[in-house]
């Protein structure tokens, strides 16, 4: 059965949608719906010139909400995962961090590369997206991080930051001991805390289960984190139901 498609209006400028979110989700009035188009015209039930925005939307269920989660996967097999996510057409991060010198050199001296959580790579799916079947089936990959037996979805905040410091590539670049600011905007504590000096790989990887972690309030007792198999917890053959508003 196909899914109805709604249409709606906004007279109020300060409320326009960004033509750049066309084939994103938006959610209006608690419910989520994918901005299939954006123009504009004027109101058909009034005789002025003002122009007024019209969106198409198709609302979805939310098992079909895209969010960003975190595969723990076997260490030094990252870029390994990275691309074969990347050939299967799925978003993923797998945030770097590239240390050079104030003055960079053709040779490349005294630069060096690593993973910012090593043994995380990002993915962003829905939880009822068919593509987790192909993230179940990678070589490398250990399952998705977890709180209390449930996915846990990385805070948006986090790998918006992280794109939007390096230019969308995902990598960090630390020159002279400082990190290069593209702009990215003001930053919570907590990232300026992690981003503002490189920390041993332990802490980065506390660092993040704490704050997936604070996303799913999980700070009871016996809330510790979990790696559950992908295949047990996503994807269609779960069944999940329009009803489901587990994830």
């Amino acid at each position: 059965m196909a899914r109805r498609q709604f249409t709606f209006g906004s007279a109020d400028q300060t409320d326009w949608l960004d033509p750049h979110l066309i084939g994103e989700v938006v959610w209006r009035e608690g419910v989520p719906y994918r901005v299939l188009g954006i123009y504009f015209g004027g109101n058909p039930d009034q005789q002025d010139d003002k122009l007024y925005q019209w969106w198409i939307g198709e609302q979805l269920r939310p098992c079909d909400v895209p969010h960003w989660y975190a595969l723990e996967v076997e260490l030094g097999r990252e870029r390994e995962v990275e691309e074969a996510l990347q050939d299967a057409g799925i978003d993923c991060l797998l945030p770097c961090l590239f240390f050079g010198p104030e003055r960079p050199s053709r040779t490349g001296e005294g630069c060096s590369v690593e993973f910012l959580f090593p043994g995380y790579i990002f993915v962003r799916l829905a939880p009822a997206d068919y593509k987790w079947e192909v993230v179940a089936g990678l070589h490398g990959v250990k399952g998705v991080v977890a709180f209390g037996g449930s996915p846990a979805p990385v805070p948006d905040e986090l790998p918006n930051a992280l794109l939007a410091l390096s230019l969308g590539s995902g990598c960090l670049v630390y020159r002279g001991g400082r990190l290069l600011d593209y702009g990215a905007g003001p930053l919570s504590p907590k990232l300026e805390g992690l981003l503002s000096m490189p920390l041993e790989e332990g802490a980065r990887g506390r660092f993040l289960l704490d704050m997936l972690a604070e996303g799913t309030g999980a700070r009871a007792p016996g809330q510790d984190p979990q790696t559950i198999r992908v295949h047990e917890v996503f994807g269609p053959q779960r069944g999940l139901s329009t009803d489901d508003e587990g994830f």
